[in-house]
């Protein structure tokens, strides 16, 4: 059984997934399309990046070894915040979706 919590239990193949997932295309977005983004998407696109970012930063200290740091309580804090930030952002853009298909 594994002793560590929070994101130090992911593992790193899972780490650069999200990241590749998350972080890669909204930085696409925001440095080739911003021109053309709405406030709305640009914010959705620096919540994916932010998911992104973090996964990123626990990759790099799973490469490292310093896992414990992973499991400490502001970075699992941040990691939340992440989190929350771009499921908020999913959500929105899913209410304004249907209430677009209802008109």
């Amino acid at each position: 059984m594994n002793s560590q919590r929070g994101y130090a239990n992911m593992s790193f193949p899972v780490m650069i997934f999200v990241v590749l997932l998350f972080g890669v295309p909204a930085l696409f977005d925001l440095t080739v399309d911003i021109a053309e983004l709405s406030r709305q998407e640009i914010v959705h696109n620096l919540a994916r990046l932010a998911v992104g970012a973090f996964c990123l930063y626990c990759a790099v200290r799973a490469h490292q070894g310093k896992r414990e740091m992973l499991a400490s309580r502001g970075t699992v804090i941040a990691g939340h915040l992440c989190f929350g930030f771009l499921g908020v952002m999913i959500v929105l853009q899913l209410v304004q979706f249907l209430v677009r298909s209802n008109s």
